[in-house]
């Protein structure tokens, strides 16, 4: 079936409303994930565990935040809406680009942390730890490259953005801006949202070779994330001095990251996030690794080449128009 036969475009409202059954279920799941973690919190503080759980409390929320994410884009994809295919497009390439770089990476991150928890237990036979990197890695190909790489080239096909352009055709606020910088946007949020997980942990915040925490580390932490969120709108609505202010404050965070990952006083942070005194060793030994400082920084090349990349789409300095792609009919 066709929409237009003399355009040659197929209706995808089945796979539109297919996959975003889907992803409502996924949303589904990852709520009672977030709720057994709730669960499992309560009974070990029931049980006389007194030790801080902090730590667990960013995970539970970014859990809740991936549920709203599927719930809200499942049913925009159901009503093939223009911004839900936009923001898919987004986020599975966004996805794909950090599950490789975790490919790349986590295989040596796992060596570190099994180095670190050596010195509290026997360690892992060398079959035993090749296994445990084998299934993460499988599991992290998996989910995090080879699904949202499928849903990517759903989302971005011309059949795709045919049928939602005809079911919802008043312009979206996802035209506004190309689908890189609406990406770049997006990623912007995220980053300030991994900074508000640190102000939840009660403040930790790398500051060129120390850590700051408590009162100080927690304002520090909600300013770098009220600024990540000022870049994303700059950014979004194409200003030249939002790209100006994610590369400069992109260049900033990977200076302080690698000046202060492995050469701070990591007890600072293990204070922050109220760990017992065996994890807080092991969280020790794993921060000094030369290995988790490249894996905290590899994030950070990526984003740079995007930034570079997106360039063209933010006018010049002799005052051109910003480069916009044509909205769809």
């Amino acid at each position: 079936m066709t929409d237009n036969p003399s355009d040659g475009h197929r209706d995808r409202s089945g796979g539109l409303v297919a996959l975003g059954v889907l992803e409502i279920a996924g949303g589904c799941l990852c709520l009672a994930l977030a709720a057994l973690f709730v669960i499992v919190e309560l009974a070990q503080a029931r049980s006389g565990q007194t030790h801080s759980h902090r730590s667990h409390q960013p995970g539970i929320f970014t859990i809740l935040g991936l549920a709203v994410i599927q719930i809200w884009l499942g049913a925009g994809s159901i009503q093939a809406r223009r911004w839900a295919r936009a923001l898919w497009v987004c986020v599975c390439g966004i996805t794909v680009a950090t599950g490789v770089m975790g490919l790349a990476t986590v295989p040596a991150l796992l060596t570190a942390i099994e180095g670190a928890l050596a010195a509290d237990r026997a360690p892992l036979p060398p079959a035993a730890l090749l296994v445990v990197k084998v299934a993460t890695v499988a599991a992290l190909a998996v989910f995090l490259v080879a699904i949202p790489s499928l849903l990517f080239a759903f989302y971005r096909s011309p059949h795709v953005r045919r049928t939602c352009e005809l079911r919802d055709p008043a312009p979206s606020w996802t035209d506004r801006c190309p689908l890189p910088v609406l990406a770049l946007g997006l990623y912007c949020l995220f980053m300030g949202w991994s900074m508000l997980t640190w102000a939840m942990l009660g403040g930790v915040f790398p500051w060129f070779g120390s850590y700051l925490t408590g009162p100080v580390g927690a304002a520090a932490d909600l300013l770098g994330c009220g600024l990540w969120v000022l870049i994303a709108w700059r950014v979004y609505r194409l200003g030249r001095d939002g790209w100006w202010l994610a590369l400069a404050w992109a260049a900033l965070a990977a200076l302080s990251a690698a000046l202060t990952v492995g050469h701070g006083d990591f007890s600072r942070v293990v204070a922050a996030e109220g760990l017992d005194a065996r994890a807080a060793q092991a969280a020790g030994r794993l921060a000094a690794s030369p290995t988790l400082r490249w894996a905290q920084l590899s994030h950070l090349l990526p984003l740079f080449l995007w930034i570079a990349w997106v360039r063209r789409y933010f006018g010049s300095a002799t005052g051109a128009p910003p480069k916009q792609e044509p909205l769809p009919a």
